[in-house]
């Protein structure tokens, strides 16, 4: 009676950690689907930046465009520093769900 329990719970285990890995494998994508889309249009802003005319003078706003593009890019390095942090600590529950799952089938279908 205990078996078919234990091979219950360890069904459940492995389809809680599977279904954390397909979440975190999902978010990854898309992840990085919106950085290459980020990075495309930075580029293009930095070559319309380039396209334009050279007026009389040096533009009063280069040290200030300098600033703001530095800081963003400091925001999203902390950005994805924590959410690969956070993304860690979800893989390894689901791998440790994925292997108690599996150590559950086994002592539930071994034989006594």
């Amino acid at each position: 009676m205990i078996q078919s329990w234990l091979t219950i719970a360890g069904l459940v285990l492995d389809f809680a950690g599977f279904s954390l890995l397909l979440r975190e494998w999902w978010l990854a994508f898309f992840n990085e689907g919106r950085q290459i889309e980020a990075e495309e249009h930075l580029e293009r802003m930095r070559h319309l930046r380039s396209l334009r005319p050279a007026g009389s003078g040096a533009d009063p706003f280069a040290a200030l465009n300098k600033i703001q593009d530095d800081h963003a890019v400091r925001s999203a390095r902390a950005a994805h520093k924590s959410a690969m942090a956070a993304r860690r600590s979800v893989f390894l529950l689901a791998a440790l769900l994925i292997a108690a799952g599996f150590v559950l089938q086994l002592a539930g279908a071994w034989p006594t």
